[in-house]
């Protein structure tokens, strides 16, 4: 099974998605984990523009923040080759639990995109610490 993480920096503007099109043809992931796309995810134009070949499944969180503007966002796609299940979800992190269909592996995964600003760090480690008092030491990524 392969993963991919990237920090997109946007992926409104038509070269990005180039560019990430050209990622998921060159390494074939089952799932791919996309932070900071300042995508609204109401918008059914970003969602099927995202949706690439086996990659069918999408979620989204919207990256609209309170002045209005957009700021974050995480999406994470993957094919029918895994099934994910969403745990948890905020601006910050997608928490999951993946079963692949094939081998029936199952593990514990979270998309992570740390708090911002400086005075909030220390809730990236608490957030990470509260989530893996839940694992029992069974498999666990962190994108």
């Amino acid at each position: 099974m392969k993963c991919l993480s990237w920090n997109c920096r946007g992926l409104g503007n038509p070269t990005e998605v180039r560019a990430l099109k050209k990622l998921l043809r060159q390494h074939c992931p089952d799932i791919v984990f996309l932070m900071e796309t300042r995508l609204k995810a109401s918008n059914s134009k970003v969602k099927s523009s995202l949706i690439c070949g086996p990659l069918s499944i999408l979620y989204m969180n919207d990256c609209t923040i309170s002045n209005g503007r957009r700021a974050g966002g995480l999406a994470l796609l993957w094919n029918n080759v895994v099934n994910v299940e969403i745990l948890q979800a905020n601006k910050n992190f997608l928490d999951m639990y993946i079963t692949s269909s094939d081998s029936n592996l199952t593990w514990y995964a979270i998309g992570f995109y740390g708090y911002p600003y400086y005075s909030s760090k220390h809730l990236t480690c608490k957030v990470i610490q509260d989530i893996s008092l839940d694992r029992n030491n069974d498999k666990w990524l962190i994108f």
